[in-house]
């Protein structure tokens, strides 16, 4: 399959957002100083030709030279990641958007089946944990496999998201202050579950999975992992 196969199963995925009556999707990709080279190693693999916007987020210290960089005016660093987040929530709020899918610089995501994968149903949807039945990583979207929130979701974090529940996990104050203070709980769904048992389980053609995430040595902030899950990712099947 070339590139302009893919675009085609993109275009395709993205007329399902037609049927929703103008909903907005952001993807954002929450970012630092630290991690600017990974953008445009993104910007030529899963958010080419994207029919959804992709933006990049990052705090006040760190440069922005490109049209699709944000910088918040929040800390730049690992402990300000729930500040940060918060920041995104308000800043899709501002711009008309109704549903945020928020992912990490080291994530590579198959957009055609992110669309497709009946995010529109949920207020806060996304894989939860490693592994089955640990807690607490088993109860929440963790460890960078990405997470969707709808408008509702995100207006109720944009003024009482609780920054003070987990030092610099923001997928943890996520989770409890939508489950504590709104009563919205997460909707399980494995295709984004992240670090897989095997590293570089990301989508293809024998598999539904949505988004690849490995950690440590695996991760995709190196271009040669990030081309290797692209170039798995071009024989896709929903």
């Amino acid at each position: 399959m070339n590139e302009h196969d893919e675009r085609e199963i993109i275009q395709e995925a993205s007329g399902r957002l037609a049927k929703f009556e103008g909903m907005r999707l952001l993807i954002g990709v929450v970012s630092c100083a630290r991690d600017r080279e990974s953008h445009e190693l993104i910007r030529q693999t899963w958010a080419k030709d994207s029919p959804v916007a992709v933006r990049f987020f990052v705090g006040r210290d760190c440069p922005t030279t490109e049209i699709d960089e944000i910088a918040l005016d929040v800390p730049d660093d690992w402990n300000g990641l729930p500040a940060k987040v918060q920041a995104v929530c308000r800043w899709a709020l501002f711009h008309g958007y109704d549903f945020l899918f928020k992912c990490d610089t080291d994530s590579y995501v198959s957009i055609a089946r992110l669309l497709a994968s009946g995010f529109e149903r949920w207020h806060y949807m996304g894989g939860c944990g490693e592994s089955e039945n640990v807690y607490p990583d088993s109860c929440f979207p963790a460890n960078g496999g990405g997470y969707f929130l709808s408008r509702r979701a995100l207006s109720f974090l944009a003024e009482h998201m609780n920054l003070g529940l987990g030092k610099n996990c923001e997928d943890w104050c996520v989770f409890l202050s939508l489950m504590r203070g709104a009563s919205i709980f997460v909707h399980h769904d494995a295709r984004f579950r992240a670090n897989r048992p095997e590293p570089g389980q990301g989508p293809s053609a024998d598999n539904d999975f949505v988004i690849l995430h490995d950690a440590g040595e695996h991760s995709l902030r190196n271009p040669e992992r990030m081309i290797r899950a692209h170039e798995a990712a071009t024989e896709l099947v929903f």
